[in-house]
């Protein structure tokens, strides 16, 4: 993450009072311990997202999105929090709309790290929309949870190269060959015991749309398969 959306995000927490200090070891315990209770006496539902693009036609059928990534981890305010702030300085320039994808994926793969340490392993869940667009999470302990699922589609830039007079100064410099567009749902769902619960995931729900560079190093098969020193 950037310093200078990091400086915003720190700055958003603080206004929001209690969330203004960093989550530690024994919130995401306390967080994760009713999590653990529901799983372990069978208090469990599931969940259940359709993934598809409308279409078009008002006669049209919708067009089942297959490859569509789920995700869900128990709710908490300041995950939320943090995702407000990364959207609402997402244009704020060239730089934070190109470091938004990321700035995404560190704060859920942080929160799946402290829910790790925590004993909470157990309560990520994630999985993969099928053909027909449909996405299962089954066995989920009741309760409220975060829900995030994204689909990229890459877009190839056609004669993408390095200028000649920087290729030969600089062979390693890598070069933008393509970029994924990175479309992001995101809402709060509950859980109940027993319960099936439905997430429409259709291209009018989605909540942002990043940016991913696809880059190359034009260098990268000499340096292969150059045989290295032993030492």
């Amino acid at each position: 993450m950037r310093k200078g959306s990091l400086v915003i995000l720190l700055s958003a927490l603080v206004g929001l009072g209690a969330l203004g200090r960093a989550a530690s070891a024994e919130d995401r315990q306390a967080l994760a311990a009713p999590y653990l209770r529901a799983l372990q006496s069978g208090a469990v539902g599931q969940v259940e997202g359709h993934a598809y693009g409308e279409s078009r036609k008002a006669s049209g059928t919708p067009t089942p999105y297959e490859g569509v990534s789920v995700l869900i981890l128990p709710y908490t305010p300041d995950i939320d929090a943090q995702l407000d702030v990364i959207k609402a300085h997402q244009r704020d320039s060239i730089a934070s709309y190109t470091d938004t994808h990321a700035e995404i994926v560190s704060v859920r793969t942080a929160y799946e790290r402290d829910l790790l340490a925590a004993g909470g392993g157990e309560l990520v869940r994630g999985s993969v929309a099928d053909a027909a667009g449909v996405v299962q999470l089954t066995g989920v302990p009741e309760g409220e949870w975060i829900l995030l699922g994204w689909r990229e589609e890459s877009h190839a830039i056609k004669g993408a190269r390095v200028p000649p007079k920087d290729a030969s100064r600089y062979p390693d410099l890598p070069v933008t060959t393509g970029y994924g567009a990175v479309s992001y749902w995101r809402t709060r769902i509950s859980v109940r015991p027993g319960e099936t619960t439905a997430v429409n995931l259709s291209d009018r729900g989605i909540w942002l749309t990043a940016v991913r560079e696809e880059v190359a190093h034009p260098d990268a098969a000499r340096r292969s398969a150059t045989p290295k020193l032993r030492r």
